[in-house]
């Protein structure tokens, strides 16, 4: 597997002690805080001081023979244990959840968005080719997400001017979007799944003889 370079590695080693401490300090939070233990919260800081841990490991050159599912894994288990942590504490505290939580969520899903970000570059980078679908499915994912996000915050003001719309137009207008949604969607899909699977590790070839084995020492 090619090496990352030291920029990568030196991004992942830092997020990740970021992390660390983070979780450190919540856990201790999480137990001193508050009128009574969240023992709930704190067992997922543990988790995710552990994905910190990890995440120092694969900086240091651990767990190389694959560096995107690595940090993949890395980025599931904070985003994970940071929501589950959240929604623990909501429950065992009846509502009344300490205002330093909420942000400590956001903060938790963009460090593991950074680990994604980084486990893409870790694959993409390995072949020119890759960014080329990348930027394919970014041309076909941008303008569903813009919908998207003009639908949510647009929505209130969208709704009466589209119910002044004659039945027809409203069910012609409904069905196009859905075509071009559907075509949109594929394309994006099969740059993104073209460009990961272009940046796979070479497999080894089956003509080269494998290296002579060391002699072991009497």
């Amino acid at each position: 597997m090619p090496p990352l370079s030291k920029s990568v590695r030196l991004f992942v080693a830092a997020l990740s002690a970021a992390i660390v401490l983070s979780a450190v300090a919540m856990g201790v939070a999480a137990l001193t805080l508050t009128d009574v233990p969240i023992w709930v919260l704190f067992g997922f800081e543990l988790v995710i001081a552990l994905c910190g841990v990890v995440g120092l490991l694969f900086a240091s050159g651990r767990f190389q023979e694959g560096q995107g599912l690595a940090l993949i894994c890395i980025a599931g288990g904070i985003a994970v244990s940071a929501v589950l942590g959240y929604v623990g504490a909501v429950s065992s505290l009846g509502g009344g959840v300490p205002d330093y939580l909420k942000p400590t969520l956001f903060a938790r899903l963009a460090a593991a968005g950074l680990y994604t970000g980084a486990a893409s570059w870790a694959v993409l980078s390995r072949n020119p080719s890759s960014w080329s679908y990348a930027a394919r499915a970014a041309v076909a994912g941008v303008p569903l997400l813009a919908v998207a996000v003009a639908a949510v915050v647009g929505r209130q003001s969208l709704g009466p001017a589209l119910a002044t719309l004659p039945s027809w137009a409203k069910t012609a207008g409904a069905g196009l979007g859905f075509v071009i949604a559907i075509v949109l969607v594929c394309a994006c899909g099969h740059c993104l799944i073209r460009a990961f699977e272009l940046g796979r590790a070479p497999d080894p070839d089956p003509a080269t003889p494998a290296a002579p084995a060391t002699p072991a020492a009497a």
